[in-house]
């Protein structure tokens, strides 16, 4: 049984929410509990260390992190508002996989990766027309050729005669499809503005986007909220119930 003052909150927070910050985080939390602050804080700093020499950063997460509400490592989607203030202060302006320095918290030290951002309800990129290109030389000249144009059709024109064969249109794609770096990237891109750059499994390409189609995302009404908040609860009470099953199993062995 789903409350309807339970439905009410999930939709208002929604709203809310709307226009406010998201990021999708990683992180190694180190609490406070039982421990003197020097000592986390000491602790926190050779974990960076390890990190800024190559150690990888889910594994040292999933290593040495306390749990945070019963995670460790990958985090997921944070609102502005879930995070503390200090904290929010500190990571709003860092970019896509940037890892901060140790913040303090109220229960403890933080390294914070950014592995997505968004705003709430902002339009959503659905569907891209991309074309590449991959200069046949490199050099200042044609980079400097590449910068001035500004639509796909004098890029086409252009590749003709200073691209390599696989230059061309990739035609109208799902924008979800596309791997995470070139998402990225597109992000980064106005419509007929040439990238960097970017390693796709072709080669280095430069990117213009043709075309591009945005969907504005809608609040859920409240009777989806109510079937979305059944199918956890549900998800959750079967999980519970394995659970007992196996803990009061008997394994009977014949010989």
């Amino acid at each position: 049984i789903i409350q309807e003052l339970e439905i009410e909150r999930v939709h208002n927070s929604l709203k809310n929410n709307l226009g406010k910050n998201e990021f999708f985080i990683e992180q190694i939390f180190l609490s406070f509990e039982n421990k003197k602050k020097e000592q986390v804080l000491k602790r926190i700093k050779n974990l960076n260390d390890q990190i800024k020499k190559g150690a990888d950063f889910l594994s040292v997460a999933k290593q040495f992190s306390d749990s945070y509400s019963g995670k460790k490592g990958q985090i997921g989607w944070m609102t502005e508002t879930d995070l503390e203030l200090d904290i929010y202060n500190k990571i709003k302006e860092m970019k896509i996989d940037d890892i901060s320095e140790p913040i303090e918290g109220d229960k403890g030290y933080y390294l914070i990766r950014i592995k997505l951002k968004r705003i709430i309800g902002e339009e959503i990129i659905n569907k891209v027309s991309l074309f590449r290109i991959n200069l046949i030389e490199n050099n200042e000249k044609n980079i400097s050729q590449l910068k001035e144009i500004n639509n796909c059709s004098k890029l086409e024109e252009f590749s003709k005669s200073y691209g390599t064969s696989e230059s061309g249109s990739l035609g109208s794609i799902n924008y979800s499809e596309l791997p995470k770096n070139l998402q990225q990237e597109i992000r980064k891109l106005e419509k007929n503005e040439i990238s960097n750059e970017v390693e796709t499994n072709s080669g280095n390409f430069r990117l213009m986007i043709c075309d591009i189609e945005k969907i504005k995302p809608t609040i859920p009404s409240k009777f989806k909220i109510e079937e979305i908040l059944v199918s956890k609860k549900l998800d959750t009470i079967s999980r519970q119930y394995l659970s007992e099953l196996r803990a009061r199993s008997v394994i009977d062995v014949k010989i």
